[in-house]
């Protein structure tokens, strides 16, 4: 679910991690095998699980893990070194999980409807 999320949302940070010889998945799957434990600040990670639960999905995981990859892309796209892109999604503790949830599954378009 997760790459899939990922190379519809965003083909260019997969193709960029792949030419730096980084697998998305191999970054990401940390996260979702904790759940995100001990990767954002403790409101946010009951945040996170509160709709998880909420929902009754685990879901949510993949696709907050995809949303992070979105949202990081920006910077990612700018950085060439390997180390520098492995420590720029290892910092998650800053990360806002409703606001990243949200723009990635309720993108605003460009016409702003």
């Amino acid at each position: 679910v997760f790459l899939s999320l990922l190379k519809a949302a965003d083909p260019e940070i997969v193709r960029h991690l792949r030419d730096r010889d980084i697998d998305p998945l191999t970054i990401a799957m940390p996260w979702m095998v904790t759940g995100f434990a001990g990767r954002l600040k403790p409101h946010e990670y009951f945040l996170l699980w509160d709709r998880i639960i909420g929902f009754d999905s685990l879901l949510l995981l993949p696709i907050l893990a995809a949303a992070v990859f979105v949202f990081k892309a920006p910077t990612a796209m700018l950085i060439k070194d390997k180390t520098d892109l492995l420590y720029l999604f290892d910092e998650l503790s800053a990360m806002e999980v409703v606001p990243i949830l949200q723009a990635f599954l309720f993108p605003i378009s460009p016409s702003g409807k």
